[in-house]
């Protein structure tokens, strides 16, 4: 059933997500982390308007996203080493709160 024309952030980011899965089929293979980094990006501008819980990670993550992106955007092979740094500190922050919530639950 339609939301009566209402949206909310999990849609967008569906829709988002959607129409780039279709437009990956036709553009080039570095499009798709391009695109998957605006995903963050959306989740993070929910975020800041109070439509989604604020995680701070997430949110200081998302300016050293776009400062990546763009100083490495014309050179794949640094933009995959950027790629690979901001994996690495996902990683770790994930690693940080699996480790927290196990021992919360102990």
């Amino acid at each position: 059933m339609a939301d009566s024309g209402r949206t909310s952030p999990s849609f967008e980011l569906a829709t988002y997500l959607v129409a780039s899965a279709r437009d990956c089929m036709e553009e080039p293979l570095v499009y798709g982390p391009l695109r998957m980094l605006v995903g963050v990006d959306m989740i993070v501008g929910a975020m800041e308007r109070g439509s989604l819980p604020r995680d701070e990670f997430l949110i200081k993550a998302k300016t050293k996203i776009w400062a990546n992106v763009i100083s490495v955007m014309n050179d794949r092979a640094e933009f995959a080493r950027a790629l690979d740094s901001m994996l690495a500190e996902f990683a770790e922050e994930y690693r940080n709160r699996v480790l927290s919530e196990k021992s919360d639950s102990s």
